[in-house]
């Protein structure tokens, strides 16, 4: 039977058998990983509170339903100009790293 480990253990675990390269590889992949992930149900919850459908959504922003099915399930990082396009419909900021001042994105006209 496998040995459960938590994170922590894991983390000593390679730790010790990777170079400090290896290490900081993995690390920027993680946090890479949960910066999609936090992007990702930042958008699902903005359009909830929003009370829209992703294919409304999608109808607003010229977006397709199956690009926004893919960023709030953390499939992938959309690119800039479809996250302005999503903060204008959602009525949101758009946050650039960890900033108490958010760029505000004009509401799309229509």
């Amino acid at each position: 039977m496998a040995e459960k480990l938590g994170f922590e253990e894991i983390g000593v675990r390679i730790r010790a058998k990777s170079t400090p390269e290896q290490v900081r590889a993995s690390q920027e992949f993680i946090d890479e990983a949960l910066r999609v992930i936090d992007l990702a149900l930042a958008v699902r919850d903005a359009r909830i509170a929003a009370n829209l459908t992703q294919s409304q959504l999608a109808e607003i922003t010229g977006i397709t339903q199956a690009e926004i099915s893919r960023i709030e399930g953390a499939k992938y990082a959309p690119r800039v100009g479809t996250l302005f396009k999503l903060a204008a419909a959602l009525n949101t900021s758009f946050l650039i790293g960890n900033t108490a001042a958010p760029i505000r994105v004009p509401a799309l006209a229509g």
